[in-house]
């Protein structure tokens, strides 16, 4: 492969981060819905 083993760990690394992101903003937002209703 071209990618060494360090770079493709930090591509991982960004994947997991941003599915966490997305998880924890999705989250955050059904509670502020619930909040506001």
């Amino acid at each position: 492969m071209l990618v060494n083993d360090s770079a493709l760990d930090i591509f991982t690394y960004i994947i997991l981060f941003y599915q966490i992101f997305n998880l924890t903003k999705d989250a955050w937002f059904l509670t502020e819905l619930q909040v506001t209703n």
